[in-house]
């Protein structure tokens, strides 16, 4: 089970080295269906999705595993997937009172 909060084709997660800050810094690069997204595991099981090409700077979601275990790739590929399918086109977000499917 997992829980969300709120705030182009490739499938991959790399690190990304950010200046100064290197593989220690806990970010990855998720690439889902062309949309980027940096993902910082902020405690075990608990992940910030920051979508970077979406119209909107800062915008993403938290999802966070009920077990508290870490989520592998393919876990988090999904979550943004659903992510994507509930924003609104015209607006770039989710609306209030969504409930993610």
């Amino acid at each position: 089970m997992t829980g969300y909060s709120w705030g182009k084709n490739e499938q991959t997660v790399t690190k990304r080295t950010p200046e100064g800050g290197g593989m220690e810094s806990g970010t990855w690069r998720l690439v889902v269906d062309g949309e980027c997204f940096d993902v910082v595991e902020r405690t075990p099981g608990v992940y910030d999705l920051t979508w970077l090409t979406g119209p909107n700077a800062d915008y993403g979601f938290t999802a966070a595993a009920s077990d508290g275990k870490p989520m592998g790739r393919v876990q988090l590929e999904e979550h943004a997937r659903v992510f994507l399918r509930q924003v609104d086109p015209q607006t770039g977000h989710v609306e209030a009172g969504e409930t993610l499917r």
